[in-house]
C-alpha cells in the first residue's frame, strides 16, 4: 500500500514525537537561548522518512522537502547545510550536532 507524502510525513511525525517526549527529550543536551523553530521530532522526522525512502544525499532531500512539502514543515531552515546544523539535535546518530544558524 502507498501512502501520500502528507500522510507519511504525519504519521512518523507523530509516532516520533510522542516518543521524544516521553523518552527522547533526555538525551539531548539543553540548548540555552531562543527556541528554534524547527523542532527536535522534525528534524527526527525528516531523517525517518528519509531512511525509509533510501535517500542518501542530505542536502538534495532538503531541497526536495521544501520544494514539495514546505507547508508541511514551515519551520525548514533555508541553511545550506540543512537543519542538522541548526538544530544542534543528536539523538543516538539520527540527526548530528553542529552550530545554531
Amino acid at each position: 500500500m502507498d501512502l501520500p507524502y502528507d500522510m507519511l510525513f504525519t504519521l512518523v511525525y507523530v509516532l516520533v514525537d510522542d516518543w521524544y517526549q516521553q523518552e527522547g527529550r533526555h538525551l539531548v543536551r539543553s540548548r540555552p537561548g531562543v527556541k528554534p523553530r524547527f523542532s527536535d521530532s522534525e528534524v527526527l522526522t525528516l531523517e525517518v522518512v528519509r531512511d525509509l525512502e533510501g535517500q542518501t544525499k542530505e542536502r538534495r532531500w532538503y531541497r526536495t522537502v521544501r520544494a514539495n512539502w514546505r507547508t508541511l514543515f514551515p519551520g525548514l531552515p533555508c541553511c545550506t547545510n540543512g537543519p542538522r546544523a541548526c538544530t544542534g539535535c543528536w539523538i543516538a546518530g539520527a540527526a548530528g550536532c553542529g552550530t545554531n544558524c
